[in-house]
């Protein structure tokens, strides 16, 4: 177990991560490498409903996006897609689309992480 002694949450639990993949890097690879076309277009529809003030589309949308990274233990990205999510529910889109640059932050963060892990896995 590390300690986090930073106070930021890390992109994803690693642990956590590899254990829902039974330890299996290769699969990790596919993953990652689906998430990178896949997690472009959700953001990209995301950002389409937003422009268009399509509430609906924006919680389909986040939604999407929240169990795409759900499944790389990613906490603070499906935090972040929850809130658009719920934003996008209530209607009320102004506030979804604040929430959306922390999630569009979120999901660089993860990405660059992902990537990192995959050239560097750590023991």
């Amino acid at each position: 177990m590390s300690l986090n002694t930073t106070g930021v949450q890390p992109p994803f639990n690693a642990e956590e991560m590899l254990e829902r993949l039974g330890g299996d890097m290769e699969l990790l690879q596919d993953l990652v490498n689906l998430y990178d076309v896949d997690g472009r277009q959700m953001l990209s529809d995301l950002q389409a409903a937003l422009d268009g003030g399509d509430a609906q589309g924006v919680e389909r949308s986040a939604h999407r996006i929240r169990g795409s990274v759900a499944s790389f233990s990613a906490g603070h990205a499906a935090a972040a897609a929850w809130a658009v999510e719920e934003f996008g529910r209530d209607g009320k889109l102004e506030e979804a689309r604040a929430a959306f640059g922390v999630l569009d932050e979120a999901l660089a963060a993860l990405n660059l992480a992902l990537h990192h892990y995959l050239e560097h896995p750590a023991p």
